[in-house]
């Protein structure tokens, strides 16, 4: 047996311990599903949610935030969004439109790479 049998181990050993630290560290997401959770009642009361029954993306404006929600057949995926930057401008694009360029339905985004200099 050699001594690299022996240290791999114990450092896989190490990386795991060290990556449930950083689990056991992360923020507690229940007050991000309560929040979720009010909003969606605030969305009943307010008669909105007949509006997201569709399938696909949709986004739901709050007054410190968007919540981006992936509609679909078996459930739906949830993305919380922080940074909002407000401006007075239309797309102009059709629903189809919007699907092609991103690739299809769903929650999904074209990657666009800096050019050097631009940055």
């Amino acid at each position: 047996m050699g001594m690299g049998s022996v240290i791999a181990p114990l450092l896989f050993y190490e990386e795991e311990k060290e990556m449930l630290r950083k689990i056991q560290k992360r923020i507690d997401i229940n007050k991000a599903l309560t929040r979720f959770k009010r909003l969606l009642d605030t969305l009943q009361l307010q008669g909105v949610e007949k509006e997201l029954q569709a399938e696909g993306v949709q986004v739901i404006i709050c007054n410190d935030g968007v919540v981006l929600l992936n509609l679909e057949k078996g459930g739906f995926g949830v993305c919380m969004v922080k940074g909002v930057v407000k401006v007075d401008f239309s797309l102009g694009l059709t629903c189809e439109e919007i699907k092609q360029f991103n690739g299809g339905s769903g929650l999904r985004e074209r990657y666009f790479p800096y050019r050097e200099g631009t940055k």
